[in-house]
């Protein structure tokens, strides 16, 4: 049976970073396609019953999804339409995405990291980590709007290199592939602006956003992936507040 592989080229060396075997594929390829077409089944009966009902039709393409805003965000299921298919989707989805942020979820961004970590043990390539905090002032965790804002501003300041993910509760981090840390340091600043240049959500601004950053990064703080870990979590720690100062500090 064919077996496809993925290589990575530096110079003379060779390193294998993934493979599969063609049924592998072949099978992703038909249950993204049965998805698919679950879908278009759906939206399909969705729009003609708001026309059977005079409701306005979405064109083809698009899904809207009407939300009451008393209602958190977390608990709404809005491929709750698809059935199984959809639970399906929002499982695949969990194990990826940080719900509240949208961005690489805990488990995934430090498996990425860890290839990361492997490439500057083989080929001896820099990596920076920024770890950051960002909660209100009064320390209340954002909600999960302000945090998918602050996630959206952070992917338009990043390369395609760069990923941002989830540590832990209300600490992110970006890592920076083949960059030092002083290369990081400037990132950290436009970080920052971005962040609060403008409101996350109403009431959430530059004057009650509290965010902490720290900075690290391979070989300067470590050799492998926990002791930068926790590197960046000590840098986190030591680092001055920025925007609005803590109440009760």
């Amino acid at each position: 049976m064919p077996t496809w592989r993925l290589f990575e080229h530096v110079g003379n060396e060779q390193t294998e970073i993934w493979t599969a075997e063609s049924a592998q594929i072949e099978k992703v390829a038909n249950d993204i396609s049965q998805l698919g077409g679950a879908v278009t089944a759906k939206l399909d009966q969705a729009r003609t019953l708001k026309a059977a009902n005079n409701q306005p039709v979405a064109p083809p393409g698009t899904l809207g999804v009407e939300v009451e805003e008393e209602e958190p965000v977390e608990s709404i299921n809005q491929l709750g339409f698809l059935g199984a298919a959809g639970d399906a989707v929002l499982a695949l989805r969990g194990q990826l995405q940080d719900h509240r942020s949208g961005l690489f979820s805990s488990s995934v961004f430090i498996k990425l990291l860890e290839y990361e970590c492997g490439r500057f043990r083989t080929f001896g390539y820099p990596v920076s980590l920024i770890v950051f905090e960002m909660v209100r002032n009064d320390g209340v965790s954002l909600s999960a709007s302000a945090a998918t804002t602050a996630g959206l501003r952070l992917n338009l300041i990043k390369s395609d290199l760069e990923f941002a993910g989830r540590l832990e509760e209300n600490i992110y981090a970006l890592v920076m592939p083949n960059k030092p840390p002083a290369a990081a340091a400037q990132t950290t600043g436009s970080m920052i602006e971005i962040l609060v240049s403008s409101p996350l959500e109403k009431g959430l601004d530059k004057t009650n956003l509290s965010i902490k950053c720290g900075i690290v990064g391979l070989p300067d703080h470590g050799d492998d992936l926990e002791t930068l870990v926790l590197a960046g979590k000590a840098a986190l720690a030591g680092a001055p507040e920025r925007g609005a100062p803590r109440k009760g500090r």
